[in-house]
């Protein structure tokens, strides 16, 4: 059946890195041929069967987000199945409603000549800050008007009816600083009509039926950032913008035109971000109080690894007094795979099994509170942490974090966090430093208090991640600079 087949069933916490990256290669090969079958007329079932089954499955359940977690070069991966996801996009359109743009606000004409270049801040989750996703009133408030006019475009879908409104209720003085257009995919081709320059998406855009925006155009330029976490595939997506510190060799590695940034292209909002109170917590009874606690981070179900785990199980064997707190923020119970996984390496290597202890994370209140008993925080590879990491620095909780050199964003977020913030000391490049250095780490209580009096979240709300002017003046620097060379090149040919 085709619908037994999806981008889950391609990988699993327990394949490393050349297993997963055959399962890419057998998912890219698998599609073609069913292509192939489809253009030949052999497709068992007929040609209904690609539009309704096999088109779908291609297009939407086989994402790119399941094949993060390795250090590999996601382009070709990634373009394949974005052609499959324009394809079932144009198969399967949104079922117009027939309703207008809801706007607030009004869209002036635009004068020709128009020096200024309208831009369009298109956003699917206005309220949510995690992964470095700007907070919309740094770009209302600090955006320099002589050169671009803003319009807010809101993308309402089922989930976030109420979060909008709330934010429209929160801030009423919004259309003061620019338009809104609240637009859902039944009337997303409307967008065209006002002449964009520039469209600026800063959604992640790697979840299949979720990234129409990023398949139709909207405006002459449409481009994003790190909010996703790789190339996209998209193919009305033009540009990415990243930077130097993350991705160092962009060359083959993106579906679209790269930008580079002369600083990070993201930003944390403080306030939105970390506005959680810690839930008071202490150390379990039966835990020792000279016990070293390492920690992880709750996305630990999507991004455990084999070789992660292998590493943590050295970190436990050579410091004897020591365990691991992991935070999953599902059930141990409801992911059978992973603690198979972890009992087997468990027993493989002589490391107990109840040194690691799993307590579900149900609020980031209650996530800083455990991290605020833990000694070390452990950030996964090869996929490194943004949220992840960022809350280990909010409790002062020494991190160590894995940052290849080659490598890719995905893999170097980490790292460029903690270098930012001035604590490159505990970024390390290989595995066995990663081990040695977290080992050490355990070892020294003296240099742990030493590194917790430079980490805090005041440092953090004083520090370049929460610098929401620096960053609005990067990314204006980059859009000045793809709109030229795009501009230059219309002009000579």
């Amino acid at each position: 059946r085709a619908t037994a087949l999806n981008g889950d069933a391609l990988s699993s916490v327990g394949d490393d890195q050349a297993t997963t990256e055959r399962a890419m290669g057998w998912g890219v090969d698998f599609a073609q041929a069913m292509r192939q079958a489809h253009e030949a007329g052999t497709l068992p079932c007929g040609a209904d069967a690609w539009q309704k089954h096999w088109l779908p499955l291609l297009g939407f359940d086989i994402t790119a987000i399941n094949f993060y977690s390795i250090p590999f070069n996601l382009r070709d991966f990634v373009a394949t199945f974005g052609r499959f996801r324009a394809e079932a996009f144009a198969a399967q359109p949104a079922v117009a409603d027939g309703a207008k743009l809801r706007i607030l606000g009004t869209i002036p004409d635009r004068p020709v000549p128009d020096k200024r270049h309208r831009l369009a801040l298109f956003c699917s989750h206005p309220t949510a800050h995690g992964h470095g996703l700007p907070h919309i009133l740094w770009w209302l408030t600090c955006l320099d008007r002589r050169k671009f006019e803003p319009i807010l475009v809101l993308r309402q879908l089922p989930e976030n009816i109420v979060l909008i409104e709330r934010l429209l209720q929160r801030y009423p003085q919004l259309t003061d600083f620019a338009p809104i257009i609240i637009v859902n995919d039944a009337n997303l081709a409307q967008l065209a009509a006002y002449d964009f320059d520039l469209l600026y998406n800063f959604d992640d855009i790697c979840r299949g039926r979720s990234e129409r925006p990023g398949y139709t155009r909207l405006a002459k330029r449409q481009v994003t950032a790190f909010y996703t976490p790789a190339t996209t595939g998209a193919t009305a997506m033009d540009s990415f913008i990243t930077s130097t510190a993350l991705d160092p060799i962009t060359t083959d590695a993106f579906t679209e035109k790269v930008v580079l940034t002369d600083g990070l292209p993201f930003c944390f909002h403080y306030e939105s971000y970390f506005g959680v109170k810690p839930y008071w917590a202490q150390r379990d009874r039966d835990i020792p109080p000279d016990a070293v606690i390492y920690t992880m981070g709750s996305s630990m179900l999507t991004k455990v690894r084999p070789e992660f785990i292998d590493a943590l199980l050295a970190i436990l064997q050579q410091v004897p007094n020591s365990i691991c707190v992991a935070m999953p923020s599902s059930r141990p119970k409801d992911r059978l795979h992973l603690t198979e996984v972890i009992l087997r390496k468990c027993a493989a290597t002589g490391v107990a099994p109840e040194r690691i202890r799993f307590y579900p994370i149900t609020s980031r209140g209650l996530l800083h509170g455990l991290l605020n008993v833990s000694d070390i925080f452990l950030d996964f590879f090869p996929f490194s942490g943004t949220n992840n990491l960022m809350d280990p620095l909010a409790t002062a909780t020494p991190c160590v974090t894995l940052c290849p050199n080659p490598g890719y964003s995905r893999n170097r977020i980490g790292g460029t966090i903690l270098r930012q913030l001035g604590l490159g000391e505990l970024v390390t490049e290989t595995i066995d430093d990663y081990v040695k250095l977290a080992v050490t780490l355990g070892q020294d209580a003296a240099r742990r208090q030493a590194l917790k009096a430079r980490m805090g979240r005041a440092v953090l709300e004083d520090g370049p991640l929460c610098d929401g002017p620096a960053f609005v003046a990067r990314m204006e620097d980059a859009f000045a600079t793809m709109l030229a060379t795009e501009e230059k090149a219309a002009r000579y040919g």
